[in-house]
């Protein structure tokens, strides 16, 4: 109504090591604001990333980008979610549809030699 439409990394930076916790700021702007949350998955293939931010594309790779249904952020009797809810139902949402996080591939090509 009116609003402005916001685009939130909710883990607050990018790992690909790990899946990082989301952070509150983008969950306690929604509840304030009761205005709805997108959630987004965006699967990007390891050998995209690069040090260039957020990535540069190689021929052959595919970036995938999964909208979700809106999550409502209204309280009512139905919803009712406190705000570690919200994250978790959210953080579920967004990695159902990612790969698991490629360790194999991040240990070897960042593993440095002692020798």
């Amino acid at each position: 109504e009116g609003g402005i439409a916001m685009f939130i990394f909710p883990q607050g930076t990018r790992r690909l090591s790990e899946r990082l916790p989301f952070k509150d700021g983008a969950f306690r702007i929604a509840m304030t604001d009761q205005a709805p949350i997108i959630p987004i998955s965006i699967d990007v293939p390891p050998n995209t990333w690069n040090t260039l931010y957020p990535f540069l594309p190689h021929q052959g790779s595919t970036v995938i980008v999964t909208v979700h249904p809106p999550i409502s952020t209204t309280k009512t009797a139905d919803n009712n979610n406190t705000l570690e809810q919200l994250k978790q139902t959210c953080s579920d949402i967004i990695y159902s549809v990612l790969p698991p996080v490629p360790m194999a591939n991040i240990s070897s090509s960042t593993s440095t030699s002692t020798s």
